[in-house]
């Protein structure tokens, strides 16, 4: 899967970009869809309504297809945004992170090609995937992996917990809690907003990363170790996450 950010309103060099995806078979591009925050980002005098030219815009703006080297292109806002699928190619203009989490949301596409209204605005989306910037070498991001020992013990909340589902449950918010509070006595830092982005990486829907990341962001603000029951099975379960940590 493809990943690209674009800066500035860069929009030709995106869609030259968007045409050189859809031209590669590899990628079995058969829609592009472009997504907007609101129908007003296509309206007047915009930089994307200049990029587009007037008929593809007018096209867009009644609800009718558009093509892009023979491919159908679509226009969605973020709230009307739905039906993603493995053969879509996703045009994010004026990105923000809320409209990421919604592209995330739907898993599995052929490619994403984001370009955010300013530059620092979808940073959470950027260290999640590590994109390519203006189509060339990949953004430089610190991991959650950065710690062996968390990594570990991140991997096996993704293995055991409802991690995909938009709203942790209950029980999974427990373990979430009370892995996280084990790392936080044996004096791990929690990261909080690496902690999210890897998740976000590694399978976990936004919304339950969201709530890792306020999570994290509690336990990591604690004045003291946190308390923490079952001692005995924590030590077993920190034992087991430095084992494979050394490996």
């Amino acid at each position: 899967m493809v990943r690209v950010v674009f800066f500035d309103d860069a929009f030709r060099a995106a869609f030259k970009h968007a045409e050189a995806l859809c031209s590669d078979a590899k990628h079995k591009i058969k829609e592009i869809v472009l997504v907007i925050p609101a129908m007003a980002n296509l309206k007047g005098s915009t930089s994307l309504a200049s990029f587009l030219g007037a008929e593809a815009t007018k096209a867009l703006n009644k609800g009718e297809t558009a093509v892009l080297s023979g491919v159908p292109v679509t226009l969605k806002t973020e709230r009307t945004l739905s039906g993603l699928t493995p053969n879509t190619l996703v045009i994010c203009a004026y990105a923000s992170q809320s409209m990421m989490d919604k592209v995330d949301g739907f898993g599995q596409v052929a490619g994403v090609i984001a370009l955010p209204f300013a530059k620092d605005v979808i940073n959470g989306w950027m260290t999640s995937w590590s994109p390519l910037v203006e189509g060339k070498q990949p953004r430089q991001t610190i991991s959650a992996a950065a710690d062996g020992v968390v990594l570990q013990a991140m991997k096996g909340l993704t293995a055991t917990a409802g991690v995909a589902t938009s709203v942790l449950h209950n029980s999974d918010k427990e373990r979430v809690d009370r892995t996280l509070r084990i790392l936080r006595r044996k004096d791990h830092t929690l990261d909080a907003m690496a902690l999210r982005a890897w998740a976000v990486g590694n399978g976990w829907a936004p919304k339950a990363a969201d709530e890792l990341e306020k999570l994290a962001s509690r336990i990591a603000g604690l004045k003291n170790k946190p308390t923490l029951d079952r001692l005995d099975q924590a030590e077993q379960l920190y034992a087991f996450w430095v084992e494979k940590a050394s490996k």
